[in-house]
């Protein structure tokens, strides 16, 4: 009679028989063979060192944003554009103060000046805003709030200099709703999980 052996165990010189896998929990899904899920964290991000990229609140608030730098860039046109108005605006302004007109020319200059010196700063600032935001640089999205925030007040203070144009009003109000629509982007739940997994420490 032929030697036999238990079911269970294994024959001389055979491999042992691997433990059948153990049945999957709803909603999970198992890993493939050799391959380890990443860990997470909050937000859906993967853990620190990952490839992380960027939700889509980043992605629209970085397209804005380079609407922003295309706007600024616009507004040093019109000010060209725009300059004979401006100096009538200026001529008005100076009447109704009981001023000399012979300052008329170095106001003008002095609002040509400004818008481009402005407009170049302002469109640099967009791009770099947009390309740090991108990058998920926790510092970037607090200047980007400050500058946020300065928004409001140029948008105030080109009333103020009385050299303000009903072009430039609309353009100053699209920069205005842009800074607002992009702050609030930046600070979606989505966009403040991002920050965490880029700003967090790689091991």
């Amino acid at each position: 009679m032929s030697d036999q052996y238990p079911a269970d165990q294994p024959q001389a010189g055979s491999s042992p028989v691997p433990p059948p896998p153990a049945p999957p929990v709803e909603g999970q899904y198992p890993a493939a063979p050799g391959y380890q899920s990443a860990p997470q964290i909050s937000g859906g991000f993967a853990a620190p060192g990952a490839d992380v990229a960027p939700p889509k609140s980043i992605v629209k608030a970085v397209k804005l944003m380079y609407v922003g730098a295309a706007l600024s860039l616009l507004g040093i046109v019109l000010s060209f554009v725009q300059k004979g108005e401006i100096e009538d605006q200026a001529r008005e302004r100076l009447q109704e103060d009981g001023k000399s007109l012979s300052d008329l020319d170095s106001i003008v200059n002095v609002a040509m000046i400004s818008s481009v010196v402005f407009g170049l700063i302002g469109a640099a600032l967009w791009i770099a805003m947009a390309k740090t935001n991108e990058a998920g640089k926790s510092w970037a999205r607090i200047v980007a709030t400050v500058l946020g925030a300065l928004a409001i007040l140029s948008f105030l203070g080109t009333f103020a200099q009385g050299t303000a144009t009903p072009l430039s009003v609309v353009v100053s109000l699209i920069s205005l709703v842009l800074a607002v629509a992009i702050l609030i982007l930046l600070w979606h739940k989505d966009s403040s999980a991002y920050y965490a997994a880029k700003s967090a420490p790689r091991h």
